[in-house]
């Protein structure tokens, strides 16, 4: 059995590289995006209900959105509106994969789908 002590020190060293993980994964995220002259600047959750709401979304509806980052916006609106279909746009590999990570979290919802395209061309 370990002693209280190397239990709390081994936590606090997972902790810390699980702090770093997350820290570089971003970086290089936010990094990227620069080298594609759109910078990813992710729109907080505590708008989603507004926008959602201003959105005025009805069955039978085809949401768009071009630059979809991460898309937890996306998942917001697909779970609260089933009978809509949303569409995720992202260029970013490492964006477009959280995304995709983000809705097989979300139970893999059948209205949402990503695609990694360059909405340029």
């Amino acid at each position: 059995m370990l002693h209280a002590g190397l239990l709390f020190l081994f936590v606090a060293q997972l902790a810390i590289a699980v702090g770093i993980c997350i820290f570089t994964v971003r970086y290089i995220v936010h990094g990227y995006s620069v080298t594609l002259d759109v910078p990813y600047l992710p729109t907080p959750p505590s708008y989603f209900p507004a926008i959602a709401q201003a959105l005025d979304i009805r069955s039978g509806d085809v949401v768009y959105d071009l630059g979809s980052g991460n898309g937890d916006l996306l998942v917001f609106l697909a779970e609260r509106y089933p009978q809509a279909l949303f569409i995720g746009i992202e260029r970013n590999p490492f964006l477009y994969w959280h995304a995709v990570w983000n809705k097989r979290m979300a139970g893999n919802l059948k209205n949402l789908a990503f695609q990694r395209k360059d909405l340029y061309k």
